[in-house]
């Protein structure tokens, strides 16, 4: 009873529309933390044509590049500017 009981508490939170945390993108994360930049002012440009989990980022005038792994990004050599 208790099962059915939290399971009909949790399908009418998710119907009332709870916000739940969304994610942060650790390439935004980092961009934040290397250039001291508001994680939601930053830009975010997935760039599959480089690899499946490459990004270029635009944080506060500043551009960069990182590839991301298990939430570890390293930061990439850039020879065209971020738009």
């Amino acid at each position: 009873m208790l099962r059915a009981s939290f399971a009909i508490c949790l399908l009418a939170a998710l119907a009332a529309g709870c916000d739940f945390p969304v994610a942060q993108s650790p390439a935004k994360l980092r961009a934040a933390n290397e250039f001291n930049c508001d994680y939601d002012e930053i830009d975010l440009i997935e760039r599959p044509d480089l690899s499946p989990r490459t990004y270029d980022v635009n944080a506060c005038g500043h551009a960069a590049r990182y590839t991301c792994l298990r939430g570890i990004c390293t930061r990439e050599p850039m020879d065209e500017p971020v738009e």
